[in-house]
């Protein structure tokens, strides 16, 4: 599926309010855009706000693609322009989606809010390969963009990732930039339960919402889709460098264990961080010695801050939820894999130890 980056790919006509010509809100309303036409091209983003005073106040915002050019996201940005007078004239709020930028404003204040409606998605009526293995790559790719959308200054992210020995996925994930991590997560969260549900098995798909868009295409559609940063279905993150720490209560039933997590370059994600998995035993419950004895022997290496091989996966939602939403009061620092946030996990270990 070929793109041309000056066609309109979708409208939001918010409002059934229309502005007159030459009224307050025509007159906000053409400065704000004129600003956005004006600034937006040099960074690929502009927000304002204009007639602060007026009572009639126009809230306006220009987003362009990540990684685009100035001079292709100041000629998106015309044409977004020019599509979002066509498509909505007289609105007080409306919302234009091209393939390269979108333009929204309203008579609300919407910035720093989430806005996270699914308006539209896209989808090929093609299957991909192998829909079920092409599903959870899919999936992995959608999820893997958004944690480091979420965490980007510029709120996006670009990767691909092999479905079979000779065919590529390509996807991409950007946020609003007046949203924080936690706005940017949570509105890329509902964008890929809906992509779940609609067309996460499609060829294609592209979903949209005001404050985000989610978007994957066996196609390399875009310019930097072919080079783009490549994401592994199995990726490896090395030990945190955390103290890990074991908390006894009396009686020997419930031990605190805390780790510290680095999250920002997957979202599922496998920690290396040692011999973390044990079961979890009720008082009086019948093993073998041997077993018992192993039981044993991890436990005091743990309480020795040993640290072996096991490994653990976690989703999205399980870090999202670990980190109270990536709050920057549980940010440690950033680390060669990302940003690194301390979380608390529980285990229990033998009633012996």
């Amino acid at each position: 599926m070929a793109f041309s980056t000056s066609d309109l790919r979708f409208q939001n006509c918010g409002s059934t309010n229309n502005y007159t010509t030459n009224s307050i809100f025509s007159t906000n309303l053409f400065q704000a855009l004129d600003n956005l036409s004006k600034y937006t091209a040099l960074t690929g983003y502009n927000a304002t706000t204009t007639g602060n005073l007026t009572g009639e106040s126009v809230t306006a915002l220009a987003l362009c693609r990540g990684g685009l050019a100035p001079s292709g996201c100041q000629n998106c940005i015309t044409d977004a322009l020019s599509g979002i007078q066509a498509a909505c004239p007289n609105q007080t709020a409306a919302q234009v989606w091209f393939d390269n930028c979108t333009i929204r404003y309203s008579g609300k204040k919407f910035l720093n809010k989430v806005d996270d409606s699914v308006i539209v998605n896209f989808g090929d009526w093609r299957l991909g390969p192998d829909p079920d293995s092409f599903k959870e790559s899919a999936l992995l790719l959608v999820q893997t963009l958004s944690s480091q959308a979420a965490v980007a200054e510029k709120k996006y992210s670009v990767g691909r990732t092999n479905i079979t020995h000779n065919l590529m996925l390509y996807g991409y994930v950007d946020c609003t930039r007046d949203l924080d991590n936690t706005g940017c997560t949570k509105c890329v969260l509902t964008a890929i339960d809906a992509m779940k549900l609609s067309c996460l098995s499609k060829w294609f798909c592209w979903i949209l919402t005001p404050s985000c868009n989610v978007q994957f295409n066996v196609d390399p559609v875009h310019q930097d889709w072919p080079n783009a940063p490549f994401v592994s279905s199995f990726m490896l993150m090395a030990p945190p460098p955390a103290t890990l720490t074991v908390n006894s209560t009396r009686g020997g039933r419930g031990k605190g264990l805390k780790i510290k997590v680095s999250v920002g370059v997957v979202t599922t994600v496998i920690l290396a961080v040692g011999i973390l998995v044990m079961k979890a035993r009720k008082r009086g419950m019948r093993m073998d010695p041997k077993s018992r004895g192993n039981e044993i022997e991890e436990a005091e290496e743990l309480k020795r801050g040993g640290v072996g091989m096991r490994k653990f996966m976690y989703d999205l939602h399980q870090l999202v939820v670990a980190t109270d939403n990536f709050s920057t009061s549980n940010r440690l620092g950033r680390g060669g894999f990302g940003i690194v946030y301390k979380v608390i996990l529980i285990f229990f270990l033998p009633d012996t130890i």
